[in-house]
């Protein structure tokens, strides 16, 4: 298995979670968050549950996580950690969507009244 494709399953693991989903999808728009941010938008999870979806994202070297020690916040709870995108990351996420969009693609290609159908 190459090192795109072992990436690729990597990443597919990874999206089997809406916190997953949620917190690539935040790294992806915000560059970076932290975990209250990402837990704004899944209330119903509880921060400990989100943590160790958080931790499984940086284990797979999807997501980074980084201190800071300094500014206001910091010096009344302590360190912050805010979330990013890794560049394997990144490259992982556009190698899923190209071969997903190709996917697609060859779908239109062989049965457009079924896809189309399926779309509206």
């Amino acid at each position: 298995m190459s090192d795109r494709q072992a990436n690729l399953e990597t990443l597919a693991r990874c999206l089997n979670t809406n916190a997953r989903r949620e917190a690539i999808a935040q790294a992806a728009r915000r560059g970076e968050v932290t975990l209250q941010t990402i837990g704004l938008e899944l209330p119903a999870i509880e921060t400990n549950t989100l943590y160790r979806q958080i931790r499984i994202l940086e284990h797979a070297d999807i997501l980074e996580a980084r201190s800071d020690r300094t500014g206001p916040q910091a010096k009344e709870h302590g360190r912050r950690t805010s979330y990013r995108l890794t560049p394997q990351g990144v490259q992982a996420i556009r190698d899923l969507y190209a071969e997903l969009a190709a996917i697609v693609h060859d779908l239109d290609a062989l049965t457009p009244e079924v896809t189309h159908e399926t779309h509206e």
